[in-house]
């Protein structure tokens, strides 16, 4: 069966998420996004972890159910150590097959620290030790490195990362079998490593509040099965795990290098802000940049597929001329998602033929738009969000403003 997955979302326990972050609205906005399979998130968090048994009941194989709705049990913790005279913090994500193996993990994870305090526990293990432990714990168990190129607590950072997977890992290297890009990088970003050929790369959403889910995703054709998941991740499988959702990289607030204060991006070559002399700060891209040995166009052509799209309530918004939060978007978006279909089929599955059946017309050719890329993008940079847009005629304009 083919099916959109997303791994990595966080509980109303989670600092800064919105607090209707239960399982109900994550399966009812699940649905609306056609994501066919979530990650629970937040697994070691003492009273997620109630509501969790209390609401999953068993699909088999390895997945839950609410409402229709299937899960897998997930997680998020941070490693934070000191190696090679520098202090480091790396976020995982923790794919786990029954709620057994989820104890036995929060029972080895509370020796290293309080799980009750926040729902991403910072723990007192090393990268290497972390799978270590995990991996004997339960063998089918999956450790990934979470966004491994944000520019704070991930693999890549140049802040509290490392330069090369195995200097993080060691001997644990080999079974880290797959990183997830985040939203700050992309497949053709993640290529130009060839020390990491061979890793799978997953794409998740990281939501925060019920709207985000399904922001980037995971397409697989294959049984909704956890060990047939893990095995097509963990050996790349690119006929069970075909494709990845994802967002436009640029549109993160540290995408690029720039000055915020002077709301000036870095230019090619440029090191400093030419209006206030400033070292530029440093964006993902550069940091890509200086540790990738192959070139941008390299990376591209060994990227897997993947599918780049603007989130469907900003077409929407565009389509209408108004701003996204607008109460008039807002209700067409769940018009849509509600009685026509989910977002998902919506913008990448659909024919044309039917997207004109079922959308208004200029909704339908900013989906389009976005199919073949034709986006104007800003990249954002030191804190200041990017912006994408389809590229669509102007609006007619409104006869009553001709008679003004």
């Amino acid at each position: 069966m083919t099916f959109f997955a997303d791994f990595n979302v966080h509980s109303k326990y989670s600092r800064g998420t919105h607090p209707d972050m239960e399982i109900p609205t994550l399966a009812r906005w699940a649905k609306y996004k056609g994501v066919g399979l979530l990650g629970t998130g937040d697994f070691t968090h003492p009273q997620w972890l109630v509501a969790l048994k209390k609401f999953l009941k068993p699909a088999g194989r390895g997945i839950f159910d609410f409402d229709g709705v299937r899960f897998l049990l997930t997680a998020e913790v941070v490693c934070s150590f000191t190696q090679g005279g520098r202090a480091r913090k790396i976020n995982h994500l923790l794919l786990a097959p029954h709620f057994q193996a989820v104890d036995r993990i929060i029972d080895a994870l509370e020796r290293e620290d309080d799980l009750a305090t926040d729902a991403v526990p910072t723990i007192r293990l090393t990268a290497e030790e972390l799978v270590s432990t995990v991996r004997k714990i339960s063998p089918e168990a999956m450790v990934v490195p979470a966004h491994a190129w944000g520019p704070h607590h991930s693999l890549f950072s140049e802040t509290f990362g490392f330069d090369r997977l195995e200097e993080a890992y060691g001997a644990e290297a080999v079974h880290v079998k797959a990183l997830e890009t985040g939203l700050s990088a992309d497949p053709s970003m993640a290529r130009r490593w060839p020390a990491l050929d061979g890793k799978a790369l997953l794409s998740n959403s990281d939501a925060h509040h019920p709207s985000r889910i399904g922001r980037e995703a995971n397409l697989f054709d294959a049984p909704m099965d956890y060990r047939e998941i893990v095995e097509a991740v963990g050996a790349n499988d690119r006929v069970r795990f075909p494709a990845t959702i994802e967002a436009y990289s640029q549109e993160d607030r540290y995408y690029a290098g720039g000055c915020r204060a002077c709301r000036r991006p870095a230019a090619d070559g440029e090191s400093a802000c030419p209006s206030c002399g400033k070292t530029f700060v440093r964006g993902v891209l550069d940091r890509v940049n200086a540790l990738a040995d192959r070139t941008p166009e390299e990376g591209r052509r060994r990227a897997e597929r993947h599918h780049r799209l603007i989130p469907l309530a900003d077409l929407v918004a565009d389509a209408r001329g108004v701003q996204p939060d607008a109460d008039s978007a807002e209700k067409e978006y769940l018009k849509l998602v509600t009685q026509v279909g989910p977002e998902l089929d919506i913008l990448l599955l659909w024919e044309e033929s039917r997207l004109r059946e079922k959308l208004p017309a200029r909704l339908v050719d900013a989906v389009l738009a976005v199919r073949r890329e034709d986006v104007a993008v800003e990249p954002g940079y030191d804190g200041q969000p990017g912006r994408t847009k389809a590229l669509l005629p102007p609006l007619p304009a409104d006869p009553q403003l001709k008679l003004i």
